[in-house]
């Protein structure tokens, strides 16, 4: 017997879809990274503090794979919004994210170019700077280990399931999308201490914490993932303590 057209097509609409989906997420993330890089480099070569804007087009960029899972998750879970609705909302909730994560960052930013001016200025400040930073990292590798973090990953990692309420009109998405970048930022936290304190636009540090964020968010076992992160900040920040209590020369990863 034949299948009727509408059902026939379903599967190929469905892989069209998903491989459009992903095909922009990639865009998305590629445009961000490329940015970063371009505006870090710009940057160096002058001279000058880096901006809030650099700042959040970074974010994009590391936050963006993790974001991507959890994006096909809610899609799969209201397939029966329709192609239309799904990508409207699914629109609105990633603004809602990345605006949460904007807001957030205006507000720490300065944090991060004061310290680094400071450095610039002081040069007591410059000379503290690798004891401070490198506790800093050590602090935010042994975060890893609490149980508060594998509370937030483990949400992270299964957050349709976690924030039931499955938004299919325009005002939820917005308030998901928000509720989603808020537990991220809290989640993430300690990756955005590493930043600040060893530099904003660190295009290693960059490439580093998005490695780790992928990795705790994507692998098949992500609390083994957060352990292995801590263990290698904890000791990369003991390592820079070390070395600048040994008199020897320290330079920032950028």
């Amino acid at each position: 017997m034949a299948l009727q057209p509408g059902i026939s097509e379903r599967p190929l609409r469905a892989a069209r879809s998903q491989r459009g989906f992903f095909a922009i997420s990639a865009s998305i993330f590629t445009a961000g990274a490329a940015l970063t890089i371009l505006r870090s480099s710009s940057m160096a070569k002058m001279g000058a503090m880096p901006m809030l804007g650099g700042w959040i087009v970074m974010m994009v960029a590391m936050m963006q794979p993790a974001l991507t899972q959890t994006l096909w998750h809610y899609r799969v879970s209201v397939a029966e919004a329709g192609e239309m609705s799904r990508d409207r909302l699914t629109v609105l909730i990633a603004a809602a994210y990345y605006l949460a994560w904007t807001v957030v960052g205006a507000a720490i930013y300065p944090l991060g170019a004061g310290i680094a001016a400071l450095e610039i200025r002081l040069p007591e400040v410059a000379r503290a700077a690798p004891v401070m930073i490198g506790a800093v990292v050590v602090l935010a590798g042994a975060l890893q280990f609490t149980e508060w973090k594998a509370k937030r990953l483990a949400c992270c990692r299964q957050w349709p399931q976690c924030d039931t309420t499955l938004p299919t009109d325009a005002r939820a998405a917005w308030s998901y999308g928000l509720r989603l970048g808020l537990h991220c930022i809290g989640c993430c936290i300690n990756f955005v201490m590493i930043l600040l304190s060893i530099g904003v636009m660190d295009l290693r540090a960059m490439f580093l914490v998005t490695l780790a964020v992928t990795l705790e968010r994507l692998a098949p076992r992500g609390d083994r993932a957060a352990r292995l992160t801590g263990v290698v900040a904890v000791a990369v920040g003991i390592a820079m303590i070390v070395r600048h209590a040994s008199g020897l020369s320290w330079a920032p990863l950028g």
